[in-house]
């Protein structure tokens, strides 16, 4: 099973030949971690008691 940061790491060495082998999973990673960190923001917010009481 490849990893993005492997891909990354191997897509290095051709960097100016074809940098869509860095890009690809770069920006695919990118979201994922976006995501996580959205949704993260989202559970935090929902199972927040306090910030619940205050906006009441």
């Amino acid at each position: 099973m490849l990893h993005g940061g492997s891909m990354i790491k191997e897509g290095t060495r051709y960097l100016l030949v074809a940098p869509h082998l860095v890009l690809a999973p770069g920006i695919a990673l990118m979201m994922v971690v976006l995501a996580v960190n959205l949704i993260g923001d989202q559970w935090r917010d929902y199972l927040d008691v306090r910030s619940r009481q205050s906006n009441r």
